[in-house]
């Protein structure tokens, strides 16, 4: 006998209760209410060269699912992009701080309205 041969033990077949098998449950849908979306995207400037790098991961219904994504555009593309974050970063602060305003003594207040 080599060693790759198998031996033949007990090949006796066993009639089945048909009623004491259960059929198999379909697939339970993942709890709809637990859910994450994620994503991260990086700009930078190298060389002259705009590079952007961005992942995304979500999970709903009991699916995890990633995309990436890596390209690269003109130098000008980033410089433009950081003067307007810039931009809209003051508008958005300039407009917090005028709610402060109705602390400050009516002279100053009025002065402010004329800049």
């Amino acid at each position: 006998m080599s060693s790759h041969d198998i031996a033949k033990t007990g090949t006796e077949l066993i009639d089945a209760d048909e009623q004491a098998l259960e059929p198999a449950s379909p697939f339970k849908a993942w709890n709809p209410f637990f859910s994450f979306h994620y994503s991260v995207t990086e700009w930078s400037s190298e060389g002259g060269r705009t590079q952007v790098r961005s992942q995304r991961t979500t999970f709903s219904n009991g699916k995890l699912r990633t995309e990436r994504f890596q390209g690269e555009a003109e130098g000008g593309v980033y410089d433009s992009m950081v003067e307007q974050m810039q931009r809209q970063a003051a508008t958005q602060v300039e407009l917090m701080m005028k709610a402060f305003t109705w602390f400050l003594p009516q002279a100053v207040r009025e002065r402010l309205k004329s800049d």
